[in-house]
């Protein structure tokens, strides 16, 4: 496997594997499982109002949680 072969690895390159681990998060555990949601009740409006009350915190505390990764990491 070549990851395990680098070593060395610039900081931006782990910043970025950072950031594209929250985007996969966020995709995995809100964007699907709202879509699944809205899909299984046949698109009704009770069901998008409830996966927008889902999605909204769920992305911002996952967002969040990275941001502060992010200023941690920055500060040391």
């Amino acid at each position: 496997c070549v990851a395990k072969t680098i070593f060395f690895r610039y900081n931006i390159e782990k910043e970025f594997g950072v950031q594209l681990d929250t985007l996969a998060d966020v995709i995995a555990f809100v964007i699907f499982p709202a879509m699944i949601i809205i899909h299984v009740s046949d698109y009704n409006m009770a069901s998008i109002v409830i996966a927008c009350f889902f999605v909204f915190p769920v992305s911002r505390n996952t967002v969040f949680s990275n941001m502060v990764h992010f200023t941690s990491s920055n500060l040391n």
